[in-house]
């Protein structure tokens, strides 16, 4: 089962907090994961509340993502992202996120674990947050999730998480919850999710009344998505992820898809 612990996948909407930012996997003590990624989004489609209209509107980014651990049961994630929109180019946000499990079961073939996580996400920059070139709502945000992750000895998992945002005005705090199952064999790793988030109390782009900025609307959606990763050696990977929003509210409609490599190293033979 050390493939488990080698899989810590990043897949970065510009839009989102990135489901692959917290997963139910852990990298075990020195462990260091670094990924190294790109990708696209495009949203031909725009939901002004729960309106439809045409609004073509593409990112580009490139992401990295960093995992240590720093116990075996305890794990750092570091995040950070770089957004193209149209005219609009700039660092967006970091996130940095403590992981723990506080509980795990041995029944027969199946593991199951309870984990907690929790941390901070900050803007990088004084990105656009307004009209076409906006790259997100530059929020800081507390996030926190209670994980349930299962697993059988044959790589067959699902992990479910949800939790809470907080974020600080006036961008509205968030409900959050990520659905994960997949496989994880020596030769191969794949997962399916769907990732959810709903906004509370915030306004809708042309609603009524209307918001003073972008940074106070109503930010929710619904993603589903897979991502594959292909493991060439003990200490270097490569994956793919691709996503598509298919509902929301002040969102962006449409598929993106990332790419990356990953490597791994234990820090105590450094």
């Amino acid at each position: 089962m050390k493939l488990l612990q080698y899989i810590l996948l990043l897949g970065i909407s510009s839009s989102s907090f990135g489901q692959g930012v917290i997963d139910g996997f852990y990298n075990g003590s020195g462990n260091l994961t670094a990924v190294l990624g790109s990708g696209y989004e495009n949203n031909p489609t725009y939901l002004t509340g729960k309106n439809e209209i045409e609004l073509d509107k593409s990112f580009f980014n490139i992401n990295m993502f960093v995992g240590f651990g720093l116990a075996k049961n305890l794990d750092l994630n570091v995040a950070a992202a770089y957004v193209e929109s149209d005219a609009e180019k700039n660092l967006q946000d970091a996130r940095f996120i403590l992981k723990y499990k506080l509980h795990e079961l041995e029944l027969d073939r199946h593991i199951i674990s309870i984990q907690i996580a929790s941390g901070v996400s900050f803007p990088l920059t004084n990105y656009e947050t307004e009209g076409l070139n906006a790259i997100g709502q530059r929020a800081t945000s507390i996030p926190a999730r209670l994980l349930i992750h299962a697993q059988q000895t044959n790589g067959l998992f699902f992990t479910l998480q949800g939790g809470y945002d907080y974020k600080f005005d006036p961008v509205p705090n968030a409900t959050a919850a990520t659905l994960k199952l997949g496989m994880a064999r020596r030769t191969y790793y794949v997962d399916a999710f769907l990732d959810f988030q709903n906004a509370i109390n915030g306004k809708d782009y042309r609603g009524s009344p209307a918001p003073n900025n972008f940074r106070e609307l109503e930010v929710d959606f619904i993603r589903t998505g897979v991502t594959f990763f292909k493991p060439f050696s003990s200490t270097l990977g490569a994956y793919l992820n691709g996503t598509y929003t298919v509902d929301g509210r002040n969102v962006g409609l449409g598929p993106a898809i990332n790419a990356g490599v990953v490597y791994r190293f234990n820090t105590y033979g450094l």
